[in-house]
């Protein structure tokens, strides 16, 4: 069974391993690195300002997410957790708290989430160059009115 709760500073470790290898291992196109103890240090500001939640299968941190009222910033799930639903759960939870109008940032070469996302709704503005992101990868914006 899966849980989703409010993140805490406790969880900053987890979420940072979530993040590190998730990215690793899904898309390995992208050109960056950065160490669990910077990714703790980004996500300890982020934190302390917008909502996160994570998703906990057996008690481990298997996935995040986190989301403004507009923007859905960070939805992160373990390739191995992957089709269970938890990507669902925690994309129900930050619209649960949204707006009308929500927005993400998905790469182009990222097909797996791109398909996520259209299924539940999303659907592409634009794309990008990638040149303004800190990947310097080519996005999408994508949005979902409701």
């Amino acid at each position: 069974m899966t849980i989703i709760r409010p993140a805490t500073d406790a969880d900053l470790s987890a979420i940072a391993e979530v993040f590190i290898e998730t990215r690793t291992r899904c898309l390995p196109y992208l050109n960056w690195e950065y160490s669990q103890e910077v990714m703790e240090g980004v996500f300890a500001k982020q934190i302390a300002h917008t909502p996160f939640w994570v998703a906990l299968a057996d008690r481990q941190v298997v996935g995040f997410a986190s989301a403004t009222l507009d923007e859905i910033e960070h939805l992160y799930v373990l390739p191995e957790f992957h089709g269970q639903g938890i990507g669902k759960a925690l994309l129900d939870q930050c619209l649960s708290n949204a707006g009308r109008e929500v927005r993400l940032w998905a790469f182009q070469a990222n097909h797996q989430a791109r398909h996520f996302y259209e299924k539940h709704g999303f659907v592409a503005e634009f794309e990008t160059d990638g040149q303004e992101n800190m990947e310097k990868t080519p996005d999408a914006r994508y949005v979902l009115r409701r």
